[in-house]
């Protein structure tokens, strides 16, 4: 464990990476490898690994604000179906955690405000 935590202070992330999972099939239900593990992948750029560890940590753990906005930003407008998606299953796997409503909640005004500006645009380029 202390070994993964001194590759990862030394930015030495392949080397961190494996050990993290490898102590996260050891021992699985420890959600501290995992975080430092979808850490890992949110700073090496693996959106998909990072995506996918976040969405497994927030299942066991909804209230988590950190997991709630790392896994929130690693996605782009593109994907905010998704976004809604995931956070509406969860809420409703968890109706008395408050974080998976207030992310479906900033999702769906992201989702919102995103469709106004395309119409701004729209209308400011139909003008000139």
């Amino acid at each position: 464990h202390f070994l993964a935590i001194i590759y990862q202070q030394q930015k030495q992330y392949d080397l961190a990476e494996k050990k993290l999972i490898e102590l996260c099939e050891t021992i699985p239900e420890d959600i501290g490898f995992k975080s430092r593990l979808a850490d890992i992948y949110f700073v090496t750029n693996k959106s998909d690994h990072a995506k996918a560890t976040y969405a497994e940590l927030l299942s066991v753990n909804p209230e988590s604000t950190l997991f709630a906005e790392r896994f929130t930003g690693l996605h782009n407008e593109n994907e905010l179906s998704v976004l809604i998606e995931f956070w509406s299953n969860l809420a409703k796997t968890y109706p008395n955690a408050v974080t998976p409503f207030l992310q479906l909640g900033l999702s769906l005004q992201w989702s919102g405000q995103i469709r106004n500006l395309k119409r701004h645009l729209n209308k400011r380029q139909e003008t000139k």
